[in-house]
């Protein structure tokens, strides 16, 4: 963090705009600290992601299909995202169909 204020110091020559992207940094900081923080009080086990996820284990799942939901545009639409299907015992995931 250090690094990242002497950085900001080196960069900016006017204290205004010094002072813009410092608290821009300590914002994005918090941010950060907060998620982390949450993550550690709902006591996941592991951390996932949806980079992370194999989608060559579940063909059937429609990658472009999924992904395009990640943006929230179904929250403005007042639309709904249902993921139904059995449960696979076989990669303990379940096999999703995408109805809007």
């Amino acid at each position: 963090m250090l690094a990242n204020y002497r950085r900001l110091i080196a960069e900016h020559s006017e204290p205004l705009s010094y002072f813009s992207d410092l608290a821009a940094l300590e914002s994005a900081k918090r941010q950060e600290n907060g998620v982390k923080a949450r993550i550690a009080a709902g006591r996941f086990p592991t951390i996932k992601t949806i980079e992370a996820f194999d989608f060559s284990l579940q063909a059937q799942l429609p990658k472009a299909k999924l992904l395009e939901h990640f943006d929230g545009r179904f929250v403005d639409q007042h639309r709904n995202v249902v993921f139904t299907g059995p449960p696979d015992p076989a990669t303990l995931c379940t096999s999703w169909r995408i109805a809007c």
